[in-house]
């Protein structure tokens, strides 16, 4: 083997993993961990994170999104460390690490999760919260459902899913950061 085809042997061996390959879970997304700087989550993802609302972030809480915002995701900044990942809209190619995806009915959530499950009425709109939580890691995911608007490939009446949280306890904040 050249030196040329040697190096590029291992400079793909040592690249990270694809994100079509990344899953959002409870301890974040792809090499994003919850907890987290903004600089380190930069770092990881090869691309740099940046303030998604207007004028300058609060430093007690934000959201940073990925430049064209491709993926959808909303990385929340609370005392300058990761504490939640949410998907707010699609279409995104993320799923989390159980497969669910934005739109899906709320019935793949029953039948990831189970029993495990704590579920709640939805705040604002026909739907429920369906949260996964472990007590001990303080780590969780949660999903939104709504039934308002289910969409043309689930049945009229059923839940889909429309937000996805994944992350510490943030993921119980239901308007951004309160």
């Amino acid at each position: 083997m050249n030196r040329t085809a040697a190096l590029a042997a291992a400079i793909l061996c040592a690249a990270p993993a694809l994100a079509s390959d990344w899953a959002l879970s409870p301890n974040g997304y792809g090499p994003v961990t919850i907890g987290m700087s903004s600089d380190e989550a930069s770092q990881a993802l090869g691309l740099r994170l940046q303030n998604d609302g207007e004028g300058m972030p609060d430093a007690a809480c934000h959201h940073l999104a990925a430049p064209a915002g491709e993926d959808k995701l909303r990385y929340m900044v609370q005392n300058g460390r990761i504490v939640r990942i949410s998907l707010y809209e699609g279409p995104s190619a993320v799923a989390t690490d159980k497969g669910i995806r934005l739109g899906d009915p709320a019935s793949r959530i029953m039948d990831s999760y189970g029993e495990e499950l704590e579920i709640e009425a939805h705040e604002y709109v026909k739907g429920e919260y369906f949260t996964s939580w472990d007590e001990t890691a303080k780590r969780g995911i949660r999903y939104e459902t709504m039934t308002d608007d289910p969409g043309p490939f689930i049945a009229p009446g059923a839940a889909m899913v429309f937000r996805i949280h994944a992350g510490g306890e943030a993921i119980f904040l239901i308007e951004g950061c309160s």
